[in-house]
Protein backbone atom coordinates (compact mmCIF):
# COMPACT_ATOMS: atom_id res chain seq x y z
CA UNK A 1 0.00 0.00 0.00
CA UNK A 2 2.86 2.36 0.77
CA UNK A 3 4.37 1.73 -2.65
CA UNK A 4 1.08 2.60 -4.35
CA UNK A 5 0.70 5.85 -2.45
CA UNK A 6 4.34 6.86 -2.80
CA UNK A 7 4.57 6.26 -6.54
CA UNK A 8 5.89 9.55 -7.86
CA UNK A 9 5.77 11.28 -4.45
CA UNK A 10 8.63 12.18 -2.16
CA UNK A 11 9.80 9.06 -0.35
CA UNK A 12 10.40 10.85 2.97
CA UNK A 13 6.68 11.46 3.60
CA UNK A 14 5.65 7.81 4.03
CA UNK A 15 5.35 8.07 7.80
CA UNK A 16 2.50 10.55 7.39
CA UNK A 17 0.47 7.87 5.58
CA UNK A 18 0.70 5.28 8.36
CA UNK A 19 -2.48 6.25 10.28
CA UNK A 20 -4.64 6.06 7.16
CA UNK A 21 -3.06 2.83 5.95
CA UNK A 22 -3.35 1.29 9.40
CA UNK A 23 -7.04 2.19 9.51
CA UNK A 24 -7.56 0.72 6.04
CA UNK A 25 -5.88 -2.55 7.00
CA UNK A 26 -7.62 -2.85 10.37
CA UNK A 27 -11.08 -2.25 8.90
CA UNK A 28 -10.71 -4.50 5.85
CA UNK A 29 -12.48 -7.84 6.09
CA UNK A 30 -10.06 -10.74 5.95
CA UNK A 31 -10.77 -13.54 3.49
CA UNK A 32 -9.36 -16.01 6.02
CA UNK A 33 -11.30 -15.06 9.15
CA UNK A 34 -14.35 -13.42 7.60
CA UNK A 35 -13.99 -10.43 9.94
CA UNK A 36 -11.86 -7.30 10.09
CA UNK A 37 -8.90 -7.30 12.50
CA UNK A 38 -10.53 -4.46 14.46
CA UNK A 39 -13.75 -6.46 14.91
CA UNK A 40 -11.80 -9.57 15.92
CA UNK A 41 -9.90 -7.69 18.63
CA UNK A 42 -12.58 -5.31 19.90
CA UNK A 43 -15.80 -7.16 19.09
CA UNK A 44 -17.10 -4.15 17.17
CA UNK A 45 -16.20 -2.15 14.11
CA UNK A 46 -14.40 1.15 14.83
CA UNK A 47 -16.05 4.45 14.08
CA UNK A 48 -14.68 5.67 10.81
CA UNK A 49 -13.74 9.32 10.25
CA UNK A 50 -16.91 10.10 8.30
CA UNK A 51 -19.06 9.08 11.31
CA UNK A 52 -17.15 11.03 13.94
CA UNK A 53 -19.07 14.22 13.25
CA UNK A 54 -22.42 12.68 12.44
CA UNK A 55 -25.42 14.50 13.88
CA UNK A 56 -27.04 11.21 14.93
CA UNK A 57 -24.13 9.67 16.81
CA UNK A 58 -23.85 11.73 20.07
CA UNK A 59 -27.51 11.31 21.11
CA UNK A 60 -27.63 7.55 20.54
CA UNK A 61 -27.43 5.44 23.71
CA UNK A 62 -24.68 2.89 23.94
CA UNK A 63 -26.00 -0.51 22.95
CA UNK A 64 -23.06 -2.41 24.39
CA UNK A 65 -24.06 -5.64 26.12
CA UNK A 66 -23.09 -6.25 29.75
CA UNK A 67 -19.50 -7.51 30.29
CA UNK A 68 -20.52 -11.15 30.83
CA UNK A 69 -22.55 -11.21 27.64
CA UNK A 70 -19.76 -9.43 25.75
CA UNK A 71 -17.25 -12.05 26.97
CA UNK A 72 -19.50 -14.85 25.72
CA UNK A 73 -19.90 -13.10 22.36
CA UNK A 74 -16.11 -12.76 22.08
CA UNK A 75 -15.63 -16.47 22.86
CA UNK A 76 -18.11 -17.33 20.12
CA UNK A 77 -16.36 -14.92 17.74
CA UNK A 78 -12.95 -16.46 18.47
CA UNK A 79 -14.34 -19.94 17.81
CA UNK A 80 -15.78 -18.80 14.46
CA UNK A 81 -12.47 -17.12 13.55
CA UNK A 82 -10.57 -20.28 14.57
CA UNK A 83 -12.85 -22.47 12.44
CA UNK A 84 -12.64 -20.11 9.46
CA UNK A 85 -8.83 -19.93 9.74
CA UNK A 86 -8.55 -23.71 9.87
CA UNK A 87 -10.85 -24.07 6.86
CA UNK A 88 -8.83 -21.48 4.90
CA UNK A 89 -5.57 -23.18 5.87
CA UNK A 90 -6.85 -26.55 4.66
CA UNK A 91 -8.03 -24.98 1.40
CA UNK A 92 -4.64 -23.30 0.85
CA UNK A 93 -2.90 -26.58 1.64
CA UNK A 94 -5.10 -28.41 -0.87
CA UNK A 95 -4.30 -25.84 -3.61
CA UNK A 96 -0.59 -25.95 -2.82
CA UNK A 97 -0.45 -29.73 -2.91
CA UNK A 98 -2.26 -30.08 -6.26
CA UNK A 99 0.98 -29.87 -8.23
CA UNK A 100 3.41 -30.84 -5.51
CA UNK A 101 5.25 -34.11 -6.02
CA UNK A 102 7.52 -35.80 -3.55
CA UNK A 103 11.13 -35.66 -4.66
CA UNK A 104 13.11 -38.85 -4.34
CA UNK A 105 16.66 -38.86 -5.69
CA UNK A 106 17.91 -41.96 -7.44
CA UNK A 107 20.04 -44.25 -5.34
CA UNK A 108 23.71 -43.19 -5.37
CA UNK A 109 23.00 -39.87 -7.10
CA UNK A 110 24.83 -36.74 -5.96
CA UNK A 111 22.76 -34.16 -4.12
CA UNK A 112 23.55 -30.81 -2.51
CA UNK A 113 22.94 -30.51 1.20
CA UNK A 114 22.48 -27.24 3.06
CA UNK A 115 22.65 -27.24 6.82
CA UNK A 116 21.07 -24.43 8.80
CA UNK A 117 22.57 -24.21 12.25
CA UNK A 118 19.81 -23.11 14.62
CA UNK A 119 21.98 -22.69 17.68
CA UNK A 120 25.47 -21.55 18.58
CA UNK A 121 25.63 -24.03 21.45
CA UNK A 122 28.00 -26.23 19.42
CA UNK A 123 30.58 -23.41 19.46
CA UNK A 124 30.91 -23.61 23.22
CA UNK A 125 32.48 -26.66 24.82
CA UNK A 126 30.86 -28.19 27.87
CA UNK A 127 30.59 -24.95 29.82
CA UNK A 128 28.17 -24.03 32.55
CA UNK A 129 25.10 -22.24 31.12
CA UNK A 130 25.77 -19.22 33.38
CA UNK A 131 29.23 -18.76 31.88
CA UNK A 132 28.05 -18.42 28.28
CA UNK A 133 27.89 -14.94 26.77
CA UNK A 134 24.41 -13.51 26.28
Amino acid sequence: MLALYLNGVEQNTWVELLPELSLAINTSISDTTGFSPAFTVQGREPRLPNTLYSQDTPDQPSNQPPPGKKAEQMRELFQIVRDNSERASNEQKRHYNLRRREWRPAVESLVLLRRHVLSKASEYPEVDADARPA
